[in-house]
């Protein structure tokens, strides 16, 4: 009978002689070969601490058409499948459980990738960044990638280009770095000044020395770019002047896209105000960049740094 509660009977179901199969018998004709079948056909549910839920209590012959009443979700630290959540429901503790799978959509997860569209592309700008927005103003599969400037009817015009990379799965790259192009009405290219350097500092050295560090970005320029430092340095108090004074010059390895200067200047006089001018310098036509602006420094004597070993071996102290 549908609702019945389950409770022991005081008669032997197996003295019963009834002739209903399995599947026909409820509570309350043979209530211990109901409790076996439906244990048997459903087993207890697992839970998270290793326990298992028994199915005593309310049973229906029907639980499958029966909403759940109460719903446990068991969430894993790492799912199988990003996009699938599990669920298990069911109405109470001693009714089987109904699975529930649910689901969530992410777009342009998956796409199917074509090799026939891999290429690089090549942007331009007249006169500013290109717009990465338009079509590109040329293509390949492979590099390089050629296109022909026009050249002005008088004067010169100024080019960026940059190239990115779309790949199989129409991803297109992100970079956003330009090369700049000058040309004139010949077509020919226009070499400009290199770039000043940038973040130029002035530290104490031992002996009234000074060190001297810059950073230079050449990659930015193209062929621009310089190739030798020029350190100019004055104790009078007075800046250096590029005219008239002489100037250490120093090789640049141009490697990395980034120009690192450390040099050390001196010695000079203690109290000495020394000022310290860094340019950059193509020196294939000698162009050197017009920055003007120097760096000033209060010369003090400062310890050496001590050189010592550790773990057996000798340890040095400067007094």
């Amino acid at each position: 009978m549908a609702g019945s509660y389950l409770r022991k009977s005081r008669r032997d179901p197996r003295r019963e002689g009834h002739s209903l199969a399995p599947d026909q018998r409820v509570a309350g004709k043979n209530t211990y070969a109901f409790v076996r079948h439906l244990r048997a056909k459903f087993p207890p549910i697992p839970e998270l601490s290793g326990r298992h839920q028994r199915r005593e209590g309310w049973f229906d012959p029907t639980p499958e058409l029966q909403p759940p009443d109460r719903l446990r979700i068991n969430l894993h630290q790492s799912p199988p499948n990003p996009n699938v959540t599990w669920g298990a429901a069911s109405r109470s503790g001693g009714r089987p459980p109904a699975w529930i799978q649910y689901t969530q959509t992410i777009s342009s997860k998956y796409r199917v990738a074509d090799t026939t569209i891999a290429q690089y592309e090549l942007y331009i700008g007249v006169g500013s960044e290109p717009d990465f927005t338009q079509v590109p103003d040329a293509a390949s599969s492979t590099l390089p990638v050629t296109h022909a400037l026009a050249a002005p009817a008088s004067g010169t015009v100024l080019y960026r280009a940059t190239t990115r990379f779309r790949n199989k799965y129409d991803l297109l790259s992100l970079n956003q770095y330009s090369r700049a192009f000058e040309i004139d009405s010949s077509g020919d290219e226009v070499l400009s000044d290199p770039s000043a350097p940038e973040d130029v500092t002035l530290g104490q050295e031992p002996s009234f020395s000074v060190l001297v560090s810059a950073v230079y970005w050449w990659h930015d320029d193209g062929d621009n770019k310089a190739d030798a430092w020029l350190v100019y340095s004055t104790d009078t108090g007075v800046d250096p002047d590029p005219s008239s004074d002489t100037p250490e010059e120093v090789a640049m390895s141009l490697t990395f896209g980034r120009e690192q200067l450390f040099l050390v200047v001196g010695g000079f006089a203690a109290g000495a105000d020394v000022r310290v001018l860094v340019r950059t310098k193509r020196t294939g036509d000698g162009v050197i960049s017009t920055n003007t602006v120097a760096t000033q420094i209060d010369v003090e004597d400062v310890p050496a740094t001590p050189d010592g070993r550790t773990f057996g071996g000798t340890r040095a102290e400067y007094l």
